[in-house]
């Protein structure tokens, strides 16, 4: 199996999206306006004019045909210019006039036309990601450009279900960033066994073992990597993972524990909490919980 391959089939198990929600917008004028982050990914693509977005610190300047991937979204400012002062991106919008699918603000020929999206599902949390990918409507990797401009071609049809193809725009972009990371594959393959199976991952040398690695092997890359100790990882991807499985309300506190291999309940609520910081629940029927 190449390595470009075995690459596609990590990131699949690691994204997950299921949904878009997409929005189009036309803007005339001069405007800077600041939109919260949601933690998830999304994109802006900008059709006719010119945006800059200010994330982090950073400038990205996007003219027609380009867009700007964001693996996970925080607080960042969408402006026609740099020098503008900035209002809540609510405030702009709310002065908008619906013109068809696409919310217009101001009066003109010519404007900024821009569609965005944010993917819903699992969040990238990887701390080594960057924190936008910038892909010109003229230059860059060909194979990831028309990929992503028949993604936008789904945005823009409406289409609020997510074929495979999001998650080959995603696949592409972030290969990018794992490339200049210069990441081990085997490191992010090997997560993701731990998450589609994390009842068999107790310890690190689980990991390591999935991996290919020694035990300390593993530790040295995977903090270099990832910024934190394999076993903090792992600890809390199992803690999320039994809270999913209490969200489900299908099983007791106690059968969770011995899911996750807990000899006793005080145990695992003890680790539960320490790790997520909040007490293990279960979800009942009409949305309760019970303890």
């Amino acid at each position: 199996m190449g390595a470009k391959l075995r690459l596609v089939k990590g990131w699949q198990g690691l994204v997950g999206f299921h949904e878009a929600r997409t929005s189009s917008f036309e803007l005339h004028g001069d405007w800077a306006g600041r939109v919260t982050g949601c933690g998830n990914p999304g994109f802006y693509f900008v059709e006719r004019g010119n945006l800059l977005v200010t994330l982090e610190g950073e400038r990205y300047r996007l003219g027609p045909g380009d867009v700007l991937l964001i693996p996970r979204s925080k607080d960042h400012v969408l402006s026609s210019r740099g020098d503008m002062a900035v209002v809540p991106i609510e405030d702009i919008t709310a002065r908008a006039t619906r013109r068809g699918e696409t919310l217009v603000v101001g009066d003109g020929s010519a404007g900024l036309r821009v569609r965005s999206a944010a993917f819903l599902g699992r969040p990238l949390t990887f701390s080594w990601l960057p924190s936008a990918l910038m892909l010109n409507g003229s230059t860059g990797p060909s194979s990831l450009r028309h990929m992503t401009m028949a993604l936008v071609e789904e945005v823009r049809r409406g289409t609020p279900a997510l074929c495979p193809l999001s998650e080959a725009v995603f696949v592409a972009a972030l290969d990018g960033a794992v490339q200049a990371a210069h990441l081990d594959m085997d490191l992010l393959l090997a997560m993701n066994q731990a998450r589609m199976a994390p009842e068999e991952f107790a310890s690190v040398t689980a990991l390591a073992r999935a991996a290919g690695l020694s035990r300390s092997r593993l530790s040295e890359r995977f903090t270099l990597a990832f910024g934190e100790p394999p076993m903090r990882w792992l600890r809390r991807a199992r803690m999320e993972a039994a809270r999913a499985a209490l969200a489900a309300g299908r099983a007791s506190v106690a059968q969770v524990a011995g899911r996750f291999g807990y000899s006793s309940e005080s145990a695992f609520r003890r680790a539960y909490q320490h790790v997520l910081g909040e007490p293990a629940t279960v979800r009942r029927h009409g949305g309760k919980k019970a303890r």
